[in-house]
């Protein structure tokens, strides 16, 4: 039987309001933080929408995730199991997503059939501005969304507190990202001078779906890991997949790429070294807390 989140009690099959739950007292801090972020870029998005018309199309959909998101983020019961960001991890998030960059950037190397991509934009947005959105716009709203709103909703669907409603979460958001970027990729078909050539472009991006709900699957169990639960993981591990992404033609890149293909396994090196400086924030928070105690 599936047990009640804390500040609610079993009434025969469903879980009821106690009245006592930390809940009451609001949107907690490290989840205000999250909602901060999400009404500054709800405003930098507004302007673009307002000065650069031909964006509005990837420029509206950020806006209407970033709206569900607030909505959720501000809601009281969700507050326990929505992810924020907070200080006390966030550099072991930062490292953590820096490694996962690159070892989930070796494995589309190494594996047929995977590589990273990202959705074409109009041709009358400039390149800074594509860049801007790919780059920076795209990791932090769809994080949020995702990985935020979107699994915290699915696993507190009906107020209970289970294991397998975390994976479902988890597995709902994986597939729910990856169907909105083959929909991305779907939508600029029109683009295509011929239907052969947009078929062909489609077909081609159909790995780009299964990459994304790799990508959302590893990020979404990660996250809910205790020591990490915090978005910065994500949105680091996101945005420097897309900068990849978008930097593939830069030659200083592809210049390190015959090294990276010779040696993949260095990435492993980098595994152990952030593990141990995970830990040891860990021992430092323990040691803190039981001087607190004494």
């Amino acid at each position: 039987m599936a047990k009640c989140k804390k500040g609610y009690k079993k009434v025969g099959d469903k879980c009821v309001y106690s009245g006592v739950s930390s809940q009451i007292k609001g949107v907690l801090k490290h989840n205000l933080n999250v909602r901060n972020i999400i009404i500054g870029m709800a405003f930098i998005l507004a302007f673009l929408w307002v000065v650069n018309p031909p964006s509005r199309g990837a420029v509206g959909i950020n806006l209407i995730f970033l709206v569900v998101a607030f909505l959720v983020y501000r809601a009281k019961e969700y507050q326990d199991d929505l992810i924020g960001i907070s200080k006390k991890n966030i550099w072991a998030s930062v490292g953590y997503g820096v490694v996962f960059v690159f070892l989930f950037f070796l494995i589309t190397l190494v594996v047929p059939g995977m590589s990273i991509g990202f959705p074409s934009l109009p041709a009358t947005i400039s390149g800074s501005l594509k860049f801007f959105l790919i780059v920076i716009i795209a990791p932090i709203v769809e994080t949020i969304f995702f990985q935020g709103a979107l699994m915290a909703y699915v696993s507190n669907f009906d107020i209970t507190k289970d294991k397998k409603k975390i994976w479902r979460a988890i597995l709902i958001q994986a597939f729910g990202f990856s169907i909105f970027h083959l929909g991305a990729y779907i939508v600029g078909f029109y683009m295509y001078p011929g239907f052969t050539e947009g078929m062909s472009a489609v077909m081609a991006n159909i790995s780009g779906f299964f990459v994304a709900f790799l990508f959302a699957l590893i990020a979404g169990w990660w996250v809910t890991r205790d020591g990490v639960r915090n978005l910065v993981f994500v949105a680091v591990f996101h945005l420097g997949l897309n900068l990849i992404a978008y930097s593939l033609a830069v030659a200083v890149f592809l210049g390190s790429l015959p090294f990276i293909i010779a040696n993949p396994f260095l990435s492993l090196l980098f595994v152990p070294t952030i593990f141990i400086y995970y830990k040891l924030l860990s021992s430092n928070n323990r040691e803190s807390l039981k001087i607190k105690k004494q």
